[in-house]
């Protein structure tokens, strides 16, 4: 059984991790900020010391699908039940209210 769990959360992953990559990056709880494709410009344009941002950070949420150990933490944090509500709701403000689909099934059979 740890072995299909295993392989479970490793699909549901790189799945999460192809629509939602870079995707999560927030100015506040109210507005959305895109990710910058240049190199020096920070990831939270517009916001307060927006120059020093450590790692470009500030304006990510700790649940996102960024990396690979990250996405597999909050996978494994939507199968547990712990907060998927808000995880589910930051991926639909990020893409579309459809990808809620996704969270229920992951919810549901994972």
């Amino acid at each position: 059984w740890l072995v299909l769990f295993c392989l479970i959360l490793y699909i549901i992953t790189l799945m999460c991790m192809s629509f939602f990559q870079k995707e999560m990056h927030f100015d506040d709880l109210d507005t959305f900020a895109a990710v910058s494709a240049d190199q020096g410009k920070p990831w939270c344009a517009g916001s307060e010391h927006e120059t020093d941002v450590a790692f470009k950070q500030d304006c990510i949420p700790r649940a996102h699908f960024d990396t690979f150990l990250w996405a597999l933490m909050t996978v494994f944090q939507i199968m547990t039940g712990e907060n998927w509500n808000w995880i589910m709701y930051s991926a639909m403000r990020a893409q579309h209210w459809m990808f809620a689909t996704l969270f229920v099934c992951i919810i549901v059979f994972g």
